[in-house]
């Protein structure tokens, strides 16, 4: 990543033509480097900086055009006006995050500049010793997309989205470079929240309500929802005995027509009395206790309904755009009034959270009305100060994975990390793998990563509830009336409904980043929780071929420890292994695995409730104790009843669960135990076993 003399060239799109500017000088700094450009005819002066900081390379650009006092000027087109042109060394290989829609990113992968796709907003690159990191910006007025030419070069693409802009400097790109790739991207976008002025995701808050279990109402009516449906689902929880907390009324309540939202009062065809009554019912009824629901970041998709009830209530919060559209304001006082007056209203009838939808459709609303990174900043502002203010912060940004939405939330937590869940898409499960894996290595830097909703009464239905357990995120389904298995939910929940949640955002392993191809690998998902590790293994293929991947501990990001006892969730096995020693994972077309590794300490390694995927998540506290020359005693506080296993090679004497003789219970495995804790909620075991 080396900047090397004549590496840079810069080109113009103005009102009245092309341009590319002539270098002009170059200026080396201390710690940098400064490329200065300009053009006579028309008058125009560019310039690139290169600044170094410890493993960090900050790059800027600035475009200054002359203005004349009264005669037509001529600026930067509104599409793509500058274009920065950067020779580098050459990757081995790349792994790009690049914008197939506006709202959401997925990868490619490569071995060259030249295969970095349009639109690209995160990258990594392998060389031979090392790793990098771009990381493209939006920044006052601006947005940077990465893109490869040809010519085996990087591009810069900074654009405003509006035509007129006549001058600007601004951070382009934030680059950090090491010999770990993690430790790379998270020291990166550490830089670029620095830079914007916004906290990492360890300065941002998980919302407690999403610890539980949850549903959404889309896949299960889409917008045909109705009161009577929403209370016929919410029964059949209790008739189920599923202990779901929270339900999210998705699209279809509106007051809505030709697209505009017309009043802030639910549809009143679908929910007659509102919602006042309904959530109170549901929740004395029921184990739910959060009601939300969704909306666009315009109001609804086309914004809102000029000359309705909510345009004239709202008037002085609106901004009306050069196409004649209605939207919340991006100015953050007169947005907050719109949002304040909005959610007020939602509050007051039992609606706790919200999910804000097509948040990246901004650069569509804006465009040739205001630069994308003020209309972004602002609208974000207000949004959020409003669900802080009447919603606890309970808040799912949605559709907003482009860089001016992810660089510029002031304070929520939680964040979609890919496209919908599609049920009825025959290939959807291995998008939406691809998308969600690849986008969280960038993504979880500042977000924790909604990974969507699923059915469970699905072909796909175990791979999507394993994928959510380790996951990292929110849990919740959407199944239609009488739809709902509860035998799928089990494995990632405890009794109250409370998730098994992973420490962090699952990651791919480090082999699975740099030209993966799902046509002849295993994807690999790793998480950690309680100082063990969890690795799950998908099958993506669309031949019937077998894959294998050799599986390691040092595979999974963040797990400590040199020697592992590994879990076999789906056989109810286990081996024993050293950090580094790996063992052969071989899966067929639509096939998938679990592995647990959990460290060995001592002569007992609880492997928790392993009626769970992620069983180790169970164990609250392991204590060992010696109490007397030949007996020893292991103390653990288990977070539920259920099925309770552990592993020894010591000769087990007794065992009790809070205080009672369950001896008589414990089944054996060769040196793996089992016994069924049939009481719910927390309690306490002890494992006496002689001293070897």
């Amino acid at each position: 990543m080396i900047i090397g003399e004549n590496a840079v060239s810069m080109k113009l799109r103005l009102e009245q033509g092309t341009v590319t500017l002539s270098p002009v000088s170059l200026e080396e700094k201390e710690n940098g480097k400064l490329y200065l450009f300009e053009s006579r005819e028309p008058a125009a002066k560019g310039r690139v900086c290169f600044r170094k900081k410890e493993n960090l390379w900050l790059v800027t650009a600035g475009v200054e055009l002359e203005q004349a006092p009264f005669r037509e000027n001529n600026n930067l087109e509104a599409a793509d006006p500058v274009i920065v042109t950067l020779s580098l060394k050459q990757p081995l290989g790349i792994c790009a995050q690049y914008q197939h829609r506006d709202w959401w990113s997925r990868p490619a992968f490569g071995n060259s500049w030249r295969h970095v796709p349009a639109r690209t907003q995160s990258l990594f690159v392998k060389y031979e010793k090392d790793f990098g990191c771009f990381i493209p910006m939006a920044g006052e007025k601006m947005k940077t997309y990465l893109q490869g030419n040809e010519n085996s070069q990087l591009e810069l693409h900074i654009t405003g989205y509006t035509g007129g802009i006549h001058r600007f400097e601004e951070t382009v790109l934030v680059c950090s470079q090491g010999t770990e790739l993690y430790p790379v991207v998270e020291k990166g976008w550490q830089e670029a929240c620095r830079i914007r002025h916004i906290p990492a995701k360890t300065g941002r808050k998980y919302p407690e309500m999403f610890e539980y279990l949850g549903w959404c109402s889309w896949d299960a009516f889409y917008t045909d929802i109705t009161e009577e449906k929403v209370r016929q689902k919410a029964k059949e929880f209790t008739d189920k005995d599923l202990p779901v907390r929270w339900i999210l009324m998705d699209d279809g309540w509106l007051s809505v027509k030709d697209q505009a939202l017309y009043s802030l009062e639910p549809e009143k065809e679908k929910f007659p009395e509102g919602f006042e009554k309904m959530t109170r019912e549901i929740r004395e009824s029921t184990t739910i206790r959060h009601i939300g629901v969704w909306h666009a970041f315009g109001g609804y998709w086309g914004g809102i309904l000029p000359g309705s009830q909510a345009a004239e209530e709202c008037r002085e919060y609106l901004y009306e755009t050069k196409n004649e559209k209605l939207l919340p304001h991006f100015e953050p006082e007169k947005g907050f009034g719109f949002w304040r007056k909005w959610y007020a209203l939602l509050r007051n009838q039992g609606i706790d959270f919200v999910k804000v939808d097509g948040q990246s459709a901004l650069k569509n609303y804006y465009r040739n009305n205001e630069v994308i990174g003020k209309a972004a900043a602002g609208a974000h502002q207000a949004l959020e100060a409003v669900a802080g203010l009447f919603m606890d912060g309970n808040l799912i940004n949605c559709m907003g994975m482009a860089a001016e939405n992810v660089m510029n939330r002031p304070v929520s937590g939680l964040s979609r990390n890919s496209d919908d869940f599609v049920p009825e898409d025959e290939k959807g499960f291995r998008e939406h793998m691809l998308q969600n894996s690849f986008n969280a290595v960038w993504h979880s830097q500042i977000y924790f990563c909604d990974w969507d909703m699923f059915w469970t009464k699905h072909e796909d239905a175990v791979r999507h509830a394993l994928v959510r357990a380790v996951s990292g995120g929110p849990i919740y389904f959407s199944d239609r009336i009488g739809e709902t298995r509860g035998e799928v939910l089990e494995p990632l929940i405890y009794g109250d409904g409370k998730i098994l949640r992973m420490e962090r955002s699952a990651l791919p392993a480090p082999d699975c980043i740099f030209d993966f191809d799902p046509d002849h690998k295993n994807l690999t998902l790793t998480n950690t929780v309680n100082h063990t590790g969890a690795a799950a293994l998908f099958h993506l293929g669309e031949t019937d071929g077998e894959f294998t991947t050799n599986l390691c501990a040092a595979d999974v990001y963040g797990l400590e420890g040199e020697r592992f006892l590994v879990y076999d969730y789906f056989s109810g096995s286990c081996y024993k292994c050293k950090r580094h020693e790996t063992e052969p994972v071989t899966l067929k077309r639509g096939g998938y695995a679990l592995r647990l590794f959990l460290p060995i300490k001592d002569e007992i390694t609880p492997i928790g409730l392993t009626d769970k995927y992620m069983s180790s998540h169970s164990l609250e506290s392991v204590l060992f104790r010696t109490p007397g020359d030949q007996e020893k005693e292991c103390e653990i506080i288990i977070k539920d009843g259920g099925r309770f296993s552990f592993y020894t090679q010591a000769f087990v004497s007794r065992i009790y669960v809070q205080d009672e003789d369950l001896t008589d219970r414990l089944e054996k495995e060769e040196c793996l135990y089992h016994i069924s804790l049939e009481r719910k909620g927390r309690q306490r075991i002890r494992i006496l076993y002689e001293a070897t």
